[in-house]
């Protein structure tokens, strides 16, 4: 793994400063690393590739790898994860659990020779369920990406499981960001869940099997997630419509009419699960 600061400090106490930063983000990376190891294991999951040596770390503030304030992202073009100045563990085991789920993890090649692979037009690559149409290799902006919210809200949800289970272990080392007074994507996230309720209503004979069908289906998807199993998805379709994950993806918080989407989308989704035989027991 490399750090990289996109600006030189130009005093002593802004040198002193990036140290501590850079031994802080080391010992955060290591727990995020051990977190994710230990998930994937009770997921049955290989580890292929020493993680996350592989994955360059850029602190950005005001250059091209800059986040938006108070964000943080991971380019699946050039495995690089990019975290602002107030980076915490929620914000890189977030994007932790992206480059782990990327086409560098689970492609049969060795990772360089899929980069390279990468460096032509017309290229794709994955992360998760999420792929970004490249219209020229590594080096062009994605032209559009396929399931990205849905692909978030999985693994914010992961994310939030993972900082509470491992609670005890964060406080431990004074590192603990507590999942519990904030978290990202939160309506996906809701929306994601009414979609388990109804996949996991459609298998159960009765409603004390519910609970029990949903953490099968949830294992399930989170294992497709890390191997790029996109076909996996298809569970939703089969419950719900053929639509179902566009209407997902084109929700954008950014866009003017996000609200009315979700609304839109929650609506349709409690009127599918109210047609179940469980219904009046979760709505």
């Amino acid at each position: 793994m490399e750090f990289n600061f996109d600006k030189p400090p130009k005093n002593k106490n802004n040198q002193e400063d990036s140290i501590e930063r850079k031994i802080t983000l080391e010992k955060l990376l290591g727990l995020s690393k051990e977190i994710i190891k230990d998930r994937l294991l009770k997921l049955g999951i290989e580890i292929k590739n020493e993680f996350p040596d592989r994955v360059d770390v850029v602190l950005g503030s005001s250059s091209q790898f800059a986040p938006p304030a108070g964000c943080a992202a991971y380019a699946a073009n050039t495995d690089i994860v990019v975290l602002d100045k107030d980076f915490n563990l929620h914000k890189i085991n977030h994007e932790l659990l992206h480059a782990y789920s990327s086409k560098y993890r689970y492609d049969e090649r060795n990772w360089d020779d899929v980069a390279d692979d990468l460096n032509i037009y017309d290229k794709s690559i994955k992360s998760g369920f999420a792929t970004e149409y490249l219209k020229n290799g590594i080096y062009e902006k994605a032209t559009s990406t396929n399931f990205a919210q849905i692909n978030e809200a999985i693994t914010e949800k992961m994310n939030v499981e993972l900082l509470s289970e491992n609670k005890d272990k964060i406080e431990n080392k004074g590192l603990f960001a507590d999942p519990g007074k904030y978290y990202f994507y939160q309506e996906e996230i809701l929306l994601l869940e009414m979609m388990l309720d109804g996949i996991a209503m459609s298998k159960s004979k009765n409603k004390d099997d519910v609970s029990i069908e949903k953490e099968k289906i949830w294992q399930e998807l989170q294992k497709a997630y890390f191997s790029g199993n996109t076909m996996f998805l298809r569970v939703f379709d089969k419950v719900y419509d053929d639509k179902i994950l566009r209407e997902f993806n084109e929700l954008d918080f950014k866009s003017e009419d996000y609200e009315q989407r979700f609304k839109d989308l929650r609506n349709k989704l409690i009127e599918k699960n109210l047609e179940m035989k469980f219904e009046k027991e979760l709505y």
